[in-house]
């Protein structure tokens, strides 16, 4: 006779195995629809000037700090419609809601 703790951990390590690749799938997939990172990434357009202003700010695309992202800052510019990047009032060119400077500034509870 198996013990019921066994049989629930093989269940579980089963559907864990099966389904999370599909769910792993699920999300690339739907990333990539809509606004490209790539896109959110071409700063080529911007004079050497403006990316020494960026990297002076330390602008890095994926945010180090899990709750602190241009997306919850009081400073990004959301994108004017799904397929576009966001902005931000300190400095030009595309930004990603993933990213984050050393200038993040929380909004207000208030708002």
């Amino acid at each position: 006779m198996k013990k019921p703790d066994t049989i629930n951990r093989r269940k579980f390590l089963c559907k864990t195995i099966c389904t999370g690749p599909l769910i792993a799938a699920t999300f690339w997939l739907s990333g990539c629809r809509g606004k490209s990172k790539d896109a959110c990434s071409d700063i080529s357009g911007l004079t050497e000037s403006d990316k020494t202003n960026r990297e002076a700010m330390g602008y890095v695309a994926i945010s180090p700090i899990p709750n602190s992202t241009c997306g919850n800052c009081q400073l990004w510019l959301p994108p004017e419609d799904e397929d576009a990047c966001g902005g931000c009032q300190l400095f030009k060119g595309p930004v990603p809601e993933e990213g984050f400077c050393t200038y993040w500034a929380p909004h207000d509870k208030d708002e």
